[in-house]
């Protein structure tokens, strides 16, 4: 049986609208030096091998994407990235998966797309360097992101294991040091809508806070024609807090906390096309044992014929329970010495992931393929003691 599923729906005719307030405003010798910056050829400096160096003078495969560069290409969520990256394909749900927020990542044709709970990955995922050990909720929103890097390769040398095929090094955004907001707001087809804040606020000249907020909303595109529900939709939010101490030159420190909640339908899929194998032989046969073998290979392709849709691809007849819900949490403690001719860093860190999905990848009327996980639940604790020098 041949099923298409999680391919994406465009958002043709998308309306968005950005408002970007600072306080205080710009002196006019800050404009004239920002407009210098911009004419320039902007330094991009990347962590790929976990100390801050030039990209042109990183020996690593490397495609860094910085806060600028992902805002003018639209990048909202991490997948996207595979759209500008050489080697990558990220997937956001397994082929039978049934989840919308299911991580399936292969860099170089090495990867995986397993979302089983005791399944590792082939390509690491990192956030501020803490390992994302899981795909489920995997497809992070880029939200007050700074930088990002995919590493092609084997990066077991510096990342760890899981990382065969390459890691995605991502980097959040530190607070700036005065009072600054962004809010932005996109409609379009199937009734999205996208809402994204961020406010940075001064607690005092040491300590600095940047708060954000994302909520996506946007109607499924397929439509389930017998049980008269939709898969394919997006009901996104998540937060984000860091708070950043610097006491002095030597000591610095960041906490970082965030929440997401995802409630969906489950990931899109249609009925393209099957073969005369085992499955048509074993539905036919469920239903009337009495059919010799030959018999129910004609029958149950006859039977199943009436549900491709190939052509038609915003409809399916899929009757299977349907749904895919994420709850993530996380915090992390990041302590950095610098020391005269050496850099100490100390990492600790949590996370915990709560989801359920369900999904009917066979895309027929028939109990064939269907996926249920009804209670996933991961927790992560997470500590790294690094030392860096010349």
């Amino acid at each position: 049986m041949i099923t298409r599923s999680n391919y994406s729906v465009l958002s043709m005719g998308c309306l968005a609208v950005y408002i970007t307030f600072t306080l205080p405003a710009f002196s006019a010798e800050k404009e004239k030096t920002k407009q210098s910056d911009e004419a320039t050829l902007e330094v991009i400096t990347v962590t790929a091998q976990k100390r801050v160096q030039s990209l042109q003078e990183t020996p690593i495969a490397v495609s860094a994407f910085t806060a600028g560069a992902l805002d003018s290409k639209g990048i909202e969520n991490l997948s996207e990235v595979a759209d500008f990256t050489p080697n990558l394909v990220f997937d956001t749900t397994s082929p039978i998966g049934g989840m919308s927020s299911g991580a399936a990542v292969v860099i170089r044709g090495i990867g995986n797309t397993d979302f089983s709970l005791t399944t590792d990955p082939g390509v690491g995922s990192y956030v501020d360097g803490i390992y994302m050990s899981r795909s489920i909720g995997g497809v992070l929103d880029v939200l007050d992101v700074e930088l990002i890097e995919v590493l092609r390769g084997p990066q077991g040398t510096l990342f760890g294991r899981n990382t065969i095929g390459g890691a995605i090094n991502i980097t959040t955004r530190k607070p700036y040091d005065e009072l600054t907001g962004k809010a932005e707001f996109t409609a379009g087809n199937f009734n999205r809508r996208d809402i994204r804040l961020s406010v940075d606020v001064p607690l005092t000249d040491e300590l600095l806070s940047t708060f954000a907020f994302s909520s996506k909303l946007r109607d499924g595109y397929v439509t389930r024609v017998l049980a008269g529900d939709e898969l394919g939709n997006e009901d996104r939010v998540s937060l984000r807090g860091a708070f950043h101490y610097e006491p002095s030159d030597k000591w610095d420190f960041q906490l970082s906390l965030d929440h997401s909640e995802i409630d969906e339908q489950s990931a899109a899929g249609v009925l393209v096309g099957f073969t005369k194998g085992a499955a048509t032989i074993g539905h036919a046969l469920a239903a009337n044992p009495s059919l010799s073998p030959g018999d129910a290979i004609d029958k149950g392709f006859a039977d199943l014929q009436q549900y491709v849709t190939q052509g038609d691809d915003d409809i399916t007849y899929a009757t299977g329970k349907n749904g895919s819900s994420v709850t993530m949490d996380g915090a992390s403690l990041i302590s950095n010495y610098h020391g005269s001719d050496f850099d100490l860093k100390y990492t600790v860190a949590y996370r915990k992931t709560e989801a359920a999905f369900y999904g009917d990848p066979d895309n027929s009327p028939h109990q064939i393929t269907e996926i249920a996980n009804p209670d996933y639940d991961h927790e992560q604790i997470s500590h790294e003691l690094q030392i860096t020098g010349d």
